[in-house]
């Protein structure tokens, strides 16, 4: 029987993706050449929310995950196959296509998806094999690492891992599949798991919400930089306790924002579409400011203001297009929606 989803967490996951794509949004209006002082400005503020949107992810899915005896490794991967690198792989093929400056040449095109796929695990995304890899590694952890000292060599494990990541960042070490990435972030699996033990009490929340505003206020006013990891791996090896710090309290005062507003459906829809953000958001701004609301910036303070307003609005509302295009019953293969025998 399928467990009944935690309308909380979709909420979570709709709050998140909204914030990656108002981050998102200033560094594509820069990519295309355009100075506009509105968006400089959204961009500074993303300190509040840069160091946990994507760890909050991992969270989640820690949250989420019950290892089940009777599962195979190979199981684990041809599932994680299906619903995250064949979605990945065709909507980034999709993305691709879609972007303004795209090769036309077939061989090219061609070339750089096997490069990119071999090298990345996808055409254009980092997140999706990074979680790949993040799965394969709590599981196996989870399955087969089992004594009374667990509770201590887990946490410890989990955190050699992010030093490991970092450190392999820091040398410039090559990364395939984004496995460094993936080993700063496998310890907020772990943090999920711990929370859904445990209970995610408001008090909790309240505590960790508390401690992100001052430390992110204390941070900025004395002008040191926060570490975070996105695609950009900007956390050195000394910072980790800092990186560690601000995405834990950041995530769960997230988690605890979800759970006070308990019930958006908007936002829950959004929230179980996230993969289908995550793969095309980027492309479809791209294209908004390209072809259309791009002419209305450098212009005014109001009507760049107007204009980031707009750009949100029919940006979701192209989503929540796509979303419902891509789970109709003959067209959901492609995000990995469909039945086997094996899993």
């Amino acid at each position: 029987m399928q467990e009944a989803r935690l309308s909380f967490i979709d909420i979570a996951k709709g709050l998140l993706m909204m914030l990656v794509i108002i981050h998102h949004a200033p560094l594509i209006v820069e990519m295309l050449g355009y100075n506009d002082t509105v968006y400089h400005t959204i961009d500074s503020y993303k300190y509040w929310y840069i160091p946990f949107f994507m760890p909050a992810f991992f969270i989640v899915t820690g949250y989420c995950t019950k290892i089940k005896k009777e599962q195979k490794l190979w199981q684990l991967i041809l599932k994680n196959l299906k619903i995250l690198i064949l979605p990945g792989f065709i909507l980034g093929l999709i993305s691709y296509w879609m972007r303004p400056e795209s090769t036309t040449n077939p061989i090219e095109y061609i070339s750089f998806i096997l490069e990119r796929l071999i090298k990345d695990g996808s055409p254009v995304l980092w997140f999706l094999p990074a979680l790949f890899v993040v799965r394969i590694i709590y599981w196996t952890c989870e399955r087969y690492v089992s004594c009374k000292y667990c509770e201590y060599i887990k946490p410890l494990f989990y955190l050699l891992l992010v030093v490991m990541g970092c450190y392999m960042s820091v040398l410039r070490v090559p990364e395939y599949w984004n496995m460094w990435h993936a080993f700063t972030l496998c310890i907020f699996v772990y943090m999920g798991k711990i929370l859904r033990e445990r209970g995610l009490t408001n008090r909790i929340c309240i505590i960790c919400t508390i401690l992100f505003i001052g430390s992110t206020l204390t941070f900025r006013a004395m002008h040191h930089r926060i570490p975070f990891i996105t695609a950009v791996m900007a956390t050195g090896v000394h910072e980790i306790p800092f990186y560690l710090w601000f995405s834990t309290t950041g995530s769960i005062m997230a988690l605890g924002i979800s759970k006070w507003i308990n019930s958006c459906k908007p936002i829950e829809y959004l929230g179980r579409g996230s993969l289908i953000i995550y793969c095309l958001h980027d492309k479809y701004m791209s294209i908004i400011y390209t072809y259309g609301l791009g002419n209305f910036l450098e212009k005014s303070i109001a009507l760049s203001i107007l204009n980031f307003v707009f750009a949100m609005i029919l940006l979701i509302a192209l989503m929540a297009l796509s979303i419902y295009i891509l789970n109709l019953k003959y067209i959901r293969v492609i995000i990995g929606k469909f039945e086997t025998k094996y899993f």
